[in-house]
């Protein structure tokens, strides 16, 4: 079998633009990230596609949860910025990854116990004014 030559990956902007419909955008971040870990410098992604698609996590998943939990166990830095937000219907958002390479080994991880939840946020995004009264109360919300 034949060794990846990883002095080929390049950093730099790399910005993923109107050349295919990305469904969702970090979707693809996810798939390049591993990647661009092995990268000689610090990349910028730029991709333009859904930010927020019905059947995947939000982008906001991604800030919130998914890259600190790579920071904390992994000491993985990749930092989004979302330029414009696009909803389920509309594939125009776009944001900005920045990923600094990784070069030293990743030790697997055993997650067992969690702890208890301390706390809970709820963040919901609307599209249409007229839909702001009916939301907190869809999840079951008083403000």
């Amino acid at each position: 079998m034949r060794e990846p030559n990883l002095e080929r990956i390049v950093a730099g902007v790399l910005p993923y633009q109107k050349r295919v419909k990305i469904r969702s955008v970090f979707l693809v971040m996810q798939a390049a990230l591993p990647l661009l870990l092995f990268a000689n410098d610090t990349t910028n992604l730029v991709l333009t596609g859904k930010t927020d698609e019905r059947t995947v996590p939000p982008i906001d998943f991604a800030s919130i949860i998914f890259l600190p939990f790579l920071m904390k166990y992994f000491g993985i830095m990749c930092d989004i910025q979302v330029d414009k937000r696009s909803v389920c219907f509309r594939g125009d958002g776009e944001i900005t990854a920045v990923i600094s390479p990784h070069h030293i080994n990743i030790n697997p991880i055993s997650i067992l116990d969690r702890g208890d939840i301390v706390s809970f946020t709820a963040i919901y995004w609307i599209t249409n004014e007229r839909q702001r009264p009916v939301i907190p109360s869809m999840i079951g919300l008083t403000l």
